[in-house]
């Protein structure tokens, strides 16, 4: 399951998404929107929060800040979200916890059920990745947004099947 040039922000994951009840789609949802790991959405399940986005702050589509607790290097992973995704956070947060294991056999059943290659809950920051840089986002920018020291890594491990801009030719 990959992103193509001209899908919308929604089109893989809602192949998947329309097979999953509340919870789990709720847990898909938030991966889609922030490209965590599902480590990290673990953790913000058990002991996470929401904040308001600061209103100083112009990013358009962000009505919150995720706040995903101890993350690689001990500090906390301040992620913008949409009304969508801070709504979806909270129902997470509510229930408190979250089983990677179970996750993953539901967006298994959930894709084998759409008709599609089954896939891991972790691919889908692969997916948010290149659909990224699929749209023109400038690796940089992707690699801030997954919290990469290096936008190397983002092109390595995350945007390898990216299809590059054609460029101005003499045809």
């Amino acid at each position: 399951m990959e992103a193509h040039e001209g899908d919308s922000p929604g089109a893989l994951p809602s192949l998947v998404r329309e097979h999953l009840a509340g919870y789990w789609r709720d847990a898909l949802d938030i991966l889609a929107g922030t490209g965590w790991h599902v480590s990290e959405l673990q953790r913000f399940a058990e002991d996470g929060r929401e904040e308001p986005y600061p209103r100083h702050g112009d990013a358009e589509g962000v009505a919150g800040v995720l706040v995903c607790p101890s993350y690689k290097n001990g500090e906390e992973l301040r992620t913008g979200a949409s009304t969508e995704e801070v709504d979806a956070a909270r129902r997470l947060r509510e229930r408190g916890s979250l089983s990677i294991g179970k996750f993953g056999l539901a967006v298994r059943a959930a894709c084998r059920a759409a008709g599609i290659p089954e896939v891991s809950p972790g691919r889908f920051r692969h997916l948010v990745a290149t659909w990224a840089i699929n749209q023109g986002a400038e690796p940089a920018t992707v690699a801030a947004f997954l919290n990469h020291k290096s936008p190397r890594t983002t092109m390595r491990f995350y945007a390898t099947h990216a299809i590059p801009k054609k460029i101005p030719t003499l045809r």
